[in-house]
């Protein structure tokens, strides 16, 4: 017996084209404040699905950053910070 009903692939557009930066987490808990309740991969099925069929964009992926070096980075092996 399959979970997912129509309803809830329609609830998950909708919260997809209103908010596109969501993520599977933050739409399974929408989903259950709507009385939906679904698994939190299923939600991340769903979303997929949604956005190879409609064309909505991605989530942001925030590793694409470049991130800083760290301020006190040790230079060798075993170095200790003076206090």
């Amino acid at each position: 017996m399959r979970k997912v009903i129509f309803e809830a692939i329609t609830q998950v557009r909708k919260i997809a084209v209103a908010t596109p930066e969501l993520g599977e987490y933050r739409v399974r808990a929408r989903l259950e404040q709507l009385g939906i309740h679904l698994s939190q991969a299923t939600c991340g099925r769903l979303l997929a699905l949604n956005r190879r069929l409609y064309g909505l964009p991605a989530e942001k992926e925030e590793a694409s950053k470049k991130r800083k070096d760290m301020p006190y980075k040790r230079r060798y092996r075993g170095q200790r910070m003076k206090t």
